[in-house]
C-alpha cells in the first residue's frame, strides 16, 4: 500500500525511537511526515528532520 502512496504519514510515540522490533514499516528515509510527542530527543528529531521528514509534535494538553 506504501508503495502507491502519495505521502506517508506515521505516529509514533517517543519511546519507539532507537528500540529494535521485529517489523519494520518503512525506512525513516521514506516517509513524508512524523507524529509524535514531545519527549523525542534532539539527536532523532534533527536526523528526521535532515532526511527531510516533517515531525508533528502533538501532545495532549489539558486546559
Amino acid at each position: 500500500m506504501c508503495s502507491v502512496a502519495n505521502e506517508i504519514i506515521a505516529v509514533a510515540d517517543s519511546s519507539k525511537f532507537g528500540r529494535k522490533s521485529f517489523c519494520m514499516i518503512r525506512e525513516s528515509h521514506q516517509i513524508n511526515t512524523l507524529i509524535t510527542d514531545s519527549n523525542i530527543s534532539h539527536h532523532y528529531h534533527d536526523k528526521l528532520l535532515s532526511l527531510g521528514v516533517e515531525v508533528i509534535i502533538a501532545d495532549n494538553k489539558q486546559h
